[in-house]
């Protein structure tokens, strides 16, 4: 059973899917089992990168011709069926166009009309799966949604609308969030309209931003670290020393923090506890 990766399509698995997609034959599973990933991932990858295409040269773009019962929007038709109107203004006067097409074969896998045995005479507008194409725009999505405010028309239109009217009345910016309470932050609002995301805002309206200095970051720099003072301590160092000892000679191994522990126990005897010993080259005992 095919499961998720966790990691994004590469390019030559999209070429892998534009051409499955050419084959009429072709199943969702089939290409879900090459590229071992689930049958969701490979719908929504042929759903979010599908390109509409339709002729410049067809009048009608309308993707409901199949199932059309207008009648009479206009009076160029002889016939008086708009489905099969070739007037330069129907698409204007139906109030129920749409642009995709309304056909079993891209409401359902495969999603597209690659492979469809009736491309040449079927007067829908198109849908496409192009491998290229559609890794330009995942990369461009990675990017992309980084930049810019991270908020929705409704709510850039409302902040726009109170930091001109706030400036307009020669207030700062936190008089504005004070007054208005729009939901971003002083900070925000600088970089707004450093970025010139607020229209008709600049610095210079600002009341104190022109007298600010822009700040100087120290620059970083790597101190060399002497590790001179790790010669005879490192774990080869104990092994070798180990190794050249008696095997009779019982070597004993602490660490300095476990027994700065024990010294503390010692101290309140109410409070030991039995622990073992940790490992420490330095500390060795001989026993006769």
């Amino acid at each position: 059973m095919s499961s998720s990766r966790h990691t994004h399509l590469t390019a030559d698995e999209r070429k892998i899917i534009e051409s499955g997609l050419n084959h009429p034959d072709i199943t969702l599973k089939v290409i879900a089992r090459r590229l071992g990933l689930s049958d969701k991932c490979i719908r929504n990858e042929i759903r979010n990168h599908r390109q509409l295409k339709i002729r410049s040269s067809q009048r009608n773009k309308c993707g409901k011709q199949k199932i059309c019962d207008k009648h009479r929007l206009c009076t160029h038709c002889i016939q008086g069926v708009c489905a099969f109107c070739t007037h330069e203004n129907c698409n204007q006067l139906c109030s129920d166009l749409v642009p995709e097409p309304v056909c079993p074969r891209t409401s359902r896998f495969p999603y597209v009309c690659s492979g469809c045995p009736e491309p040449g005479s079927c007067r829908l507008p198109k849908f496409f799966y192009y491998a290229e194409t559609a890794h330009t725009e995942y990369k461009k999505n990675v990017s992309v949604w980084k930049t810019g405010p991270h908020k929705t028309d409704m709510e850039m239109k409302r902040i726009c609308e109170v930091v001109q009217e706030g400036v307009r009345k020669k207030w700062s910016l936190d008089v504005i969030i004070h007054k208005y309470n729009p939901d971003v932050t002083v900070t925000t609002l600088y970089r707004y309209i450093e970025r010139h995301y607020i229209a008709g805002v600049s610095n210079i309206d600002l009341k104190r931003k022109v007298r600010y200095k822009p700040r100087k970051k120290p620059r970083s720099s790597l101190t060399p670290v002497n590790y001179d003072y790790l010669n005879g301590q490192r774990c080869k160092d104990f092994l070798e020393r180990i190794s050249n000892e008696d095997p009779s000679i019982n070597v004993w191994e602490m660490d300095p923090v476990e027994e700065k522990r024990r010294q503390q126990m010692r101290s309140h005897p109410s409070s030991q506890t039995n622990k073992s010993s940790a490992v420490f080259p330095s500390q060795r005992e001989d026993h006769a």
